[in-house]
């Protein structure tokens, strides 16, 4: 949202950007919000069902002042209303008096009437710098009669208090414009605009972003209950991770949740203690993992990146992938038993305080060595009864806003597979807040 000559501030340094994914009070990190205008040019129909999916909604500039109207808004307007993309609109303030400003809260408003949300961006001072908050001021209250939409001051810290002082005020909420990896204070702020380099695979560009400030304004202040319960509801089908399993990073994985930087591929061959989960939506996953090697953290990984090592307790077999070893130690030294490939060995697992291992009588196996990939956990056989079975009780759960049905699954100590079938759904990926599912 800035004047295109503006120097870029890019140099962020991943220990810096980690730090505010530690530090941030907020539990659960949300997608970016996305402001566009006509220097990302215009987006097909394929870029904006792809971005729908990369952002929590996005904000378009429709005018440079009244007199200039951004080159691509109809046409890409149109598309995030046709794959019901939630957008907001924002106005580049060139006024030059008080009544010019009123002009162009007018046109902003007549020019997006549909806009779930509107935004004075303030960032140069285009009048005498005595009147210049009174225009601002101005600006709120000609839309105010207009609509009884959101009305958002967007602005940098320094520009603000030296040029709008109390107009910002007036306003339902201030995005600031600060381009740093902590988090600014003090948080007067309801939406953050963090960099100016945010790269968004759906449209192969590096542009700005923003994070909600959830605590003070939601997701539903800003899109709608009804947009934001959409986007709450839908299916992230990866997650169900634990505190203190002993895990992987996939070959597949290509950037950490946060911050978004790149995964090397030197760190996708070690294994990791998951320090601390959080529940998230974003891209396939519902949950978002603290990877910890030797004491220290390495990074957030998508829930749908991270493949388990040796990890839970619900294992009771092993089988063999190829010809290997068991040893009589955790750290696989001592007495040792020769295993051909296919054998299945069966026991239990306990944390040892620093991993998972697998104890039998024959031997430990401990999840920290790579002869462990030689393994494969399998189902232990039910036990044969000749019991008649009594019929089970049907169990249900009623669907709330944030619910997946992998989520469910793990809770009732069930699989996707089986309410889908119980539940006779036709696609796990779409259930609906209020909807009654048969679990058991």
């Amino acid at each position: 949202m800035k004047l295109k000559n503006k120097i870029i501030l890019v140099m962020v340094t991943f220990l810096a950007a980690f730090s505010f994914g530690l530090n941030s009070k907020a539990s659960t990190v949300p997608k970016p919000v996305g402001d566009f205008s006509e220097w990302q040019g215009n987006f097909t129909a394929s870029q904006v069902q792809k971005l729908k999916s990369q952002v929590s909604f996005v904000i378009l500039r429709v005018q440079y002042g009244s007199n200039y109207r951004d080159k691509t808004f109809a046409h890409n307007v149109a598309l995030m209303t046709k794959y019901k993309v939630p957008y907001g609109v924002y106005s580049f303030g060139q006024f030059t008096s008080v009544s010019d400003a009123a002009t162009e809260a007018k046109d902003l408003y007549n020019r997006a009437s549909k806009a779930l949300f509107y935004v004075n961006d303030a960032e140069q001072l285009t009048t005498a710098r005595s009147v210049y908050n009174q225009a601002n001021i101005q600006w709120y209250k000609t839309l105010n009669k207009l609509t009884n939409k959101h009305i958002i001051f967007y602005s940098y810290r320094g520009f603000q208090q030296s040029y709008a002082p109390t107009a910002y005020k007036y306003y339902d909420a201030y995005w600031l414009a600060a381009y740093q990896s902590s988090v600014p204070s003090p948080q007067n702020y309801h939406l953050w605009q963090y960099t100016d380099a945010h790269y968004f695979s759906s449209i192969a560009k590096s542009t700005d972003a923003s994070t909600i400030m959830r605590s003070l304004k939601p997701l539903s202040w800003w899109i709608g209950s009804t947009n934001a319960s959409k986007q709450s509801t839908k299916i992230y089908k990866y997650g169900g991770i634990q505190k203190n399993w002993q895990v992987m990073i996939k070959s597949s994985a290509t950037h950490w949740y946060n911050p978004r930087t790149k995964i090397p591929a030197s760190v996708k061959s070690p294994t990791y203690r998951v320090q601390s989960t959080q529940k998230i939506t974003y891209s396939k996953s519902n949950e978002a993992v603290l990877l910890y090697r030797n004491g220290k953290a390495v990074g957030w990984a998508l829930a749908q990146d991270i493949s388990s090592y040796y990890n839970a307790k619900s294992v009771k077999a092993l089988k063999f992938k190829t010809n290997d070893y068991s040893y009589s130690k955790p750290n696989l030294t001592g007495r040792k038993w020769y295993h051909k490939k296919g054998t299945v060995l069966r026991g239990n697992t306990y944390f040892n305080g620093r991993f998972w291992v697998f104890k039998t009588a024959s031997g430990v196996y401990t999840s920290s060595n790579k002869s462990l990939k030689s393994y494969v956990s399998v189902k232990t056989p039910a036990k044969k009864t000749t019991a008649k079975k009594s019929k089970a009780k049907a169990t249900y759960y009623t669907v709330k806003r944030g619910d997946t049905v992998s989520a469910i699954a793990t809770r009732y100590g069930t699989t996707p597979a089986k309410i889908k079938s119980l539940s006779k759904l036709s696609n796990v990926n779409y259930i609906y807040v209020g909807q009654k599912l048969r679990v058991k």
